[in-house]
């Protein structure tokens, strides 16, 4: 371990994805960035990830930790929990269903750490099928260059946090349901600042269980980032519109 790299805490939430899940922690370990912990949480799953997770940890017990729910607690709990105990200067959340791309650590610190204004980045991604078959490539704006606008919140996937900074806006918000990216965006973008690279750094799966394709309860839970925004304005900068957010 090079200890002069920043240590980063990456976390993989999982419930019942353990046909995915070894994928996930393999593109972890392969990572040519080798600063790394890796934190898994068994959300209360009825197949083998727990299984497959235990396995990890008697390999590489000094790089992972494992933690166990009974009971589903929900991502925003759940990354409450691992605020709280992880060790890295930096921390990023994997989806159990998705994998990186083995120069994203790499990337994305190199660009923190040479970034003093902001506190977090993100990457492009691909889009795979449920077999991992490339379908497209997401590519984002970038910020005040081709977004305009400036607000174009991250995936909630694969976007680096400095630590300090997600502990110093009191992390995520509990009564969101869903976190894809928008809760911490508006929390933290005027604050501390963003920025992104131009390039692809994971592998977003698309498949029947994706809770991106929950429509319905990502919108329900962007309407409810919207309405606490503008419940802590005043007066006239108060919204009187609603916008109406696409979910891809």
């Amino acid at each position: 371990m090079n200890t002069e790299q920043p240590l980063v805490t990456v976390y993989i939430p999982c419930r019942n994805y353990g046909h995915f899940l070894s994928q996930a922690i393999q593109s972890v370990l392969d990572q040519v960035y080798s600063n790394w912990e890796l934190i898994i949480i068994d959300e209360g799953s009825a197949d083998n990830s727990s299984s497959i997770a235990e396995d990890f940890l008697k390999k590489y017990p000094q790089k992972i930790k494992l933690i166990f729910n009974k009971e589903p607690i929900g991502l925003q709990k759940l990354a409450n929990n691992v605020l709280s105990i992880a060790s890295g200067k930096y921390m990023m959340r994997l989806d159990a269903d998705d994998w990186l791309d083995e120069s994203a650590l790499f990337l994305l610190v190199n660009k923190l750490e040479n970034s003093d204004n902001s506190g977090l980045v993100y990457g492009n991604y691909y889009y795979t099928d449920p077999d991992g078959k490339i379908l497209d490539v997401e590519f984002r704006q970038r910020l005040g260059d081709e977004d305009i606008a400036g607000q174009l919140p991250p995936h909630g996937a694969c976007t680096l946090f400095r630590t300090r900074a997600l502990k110093a806006v009191g992390g995520y918000s509990e009564d969101v349901n869903a976190q894809d990216g928008w809760d911490l965006w508006y929390k933290l973008a005027d604050r501390i600042g963003a920025t992104n690279i131009q390039v692809p750094v994971f592998y977003y799966r698309q498949h029947g269980e994706s809770m991106s394709r929950d429509n319905t309860r990502l919108l329900n839970a962007r309407s409810k980032i919207f309405e606490q925004i503008g419940d802590k304005l005043e007066g006239d900068y108060k919204p009187t519109i609603a916008a109406i957010i696409p979910v891809r």
